[in-house]
């Protein structure tokens, strides 16, 4: 049978309905490898509501990209929306919510061990750009934040079902027999939502 898909947005936190998933994607993102790991945990997840936000070039300016997005992430805050930010994702989520972005003198490459509240695992990381709180924001004051070296690997929001953000890419440690625990506890919340989005 077909699936009604509808989406509605109007600037200035006007209308949003969503009956999907909305997957987002700045220019080279890097969506391949996650699309694979959530179809190997859960085929059908493109027709949850949810909002989610893929990686993308390290390095690459995302300005465009993040000015035309960023009331849609507030909306799925708001809204009480399932909302997953990869990489990119996290720190266009930082950005929204009063923090700022530092540049690293070069790429941040390689496996690196992770703690958070889905235990501690050893991720993928590739970025140039991280994530910085801002003292007395009172945004990210709203959110769990989890570091490594003063970088924000992992942000999650205190009053909602699930609107996190990472800084690594859990994807790729992902796999059929052993996914990786933010995919499958997004993709479970996003199955189970009653949420239609907000209307304002």
């Amino acid at each position: 049978s077909m699936t009604i898909r509808i989406i509605q947005i109007r600037s200035g936190f006007g209308t949003f309905q969503a009956k999907y998933m909305e997957f987002l994607k700045a220019e080279n993102s890097l969506h391949t490898t996650l699309e694979k790991a959530l179809d190997e945990i859960d085929e059908k997840w493109r027709t949850y509501p949810g909002l989610l936000i893929a990686g993308s070039w390290p390095g690459q300016n995302d300005d465009e990209f993040y000015e035309s997005n960023k009331d849609r992430i507030l909306l799925a805050y708001a809204g009480k929306e399932p909302f997953l930010g990869i990489c990119l994702g996290l720190q266009m989520t930082i950005l929204a919510f009063g923090g700022k972005l530092e540049n690293l003198p070069e790429n941040r490459l390689g496996i690196h061990p992770v703690k958070g509240w889905w235990g501690e695992t050893l991720e993928s990381h590739w970025h140039r750009f991280y994530g910085v709180e801002v003292e007395g924001v009172k945004g990210l004051e709203d959110f769990e934040v989890y570091k490594t070296d003063g970088i924000i690997e992992a942000i999650r929001a205190k009053d909602h079902p699930f609107f996190v953000g990472v800084q690594f890419h859990p994807e790729t440690q992902s796999s059929k027999e052993k996914p990786h625990p933010i995919l499958k506890e997004f993709l479970e919340i996003c199955r189970n939502s009653t949420v239609d989005g907000l209307r304002l």
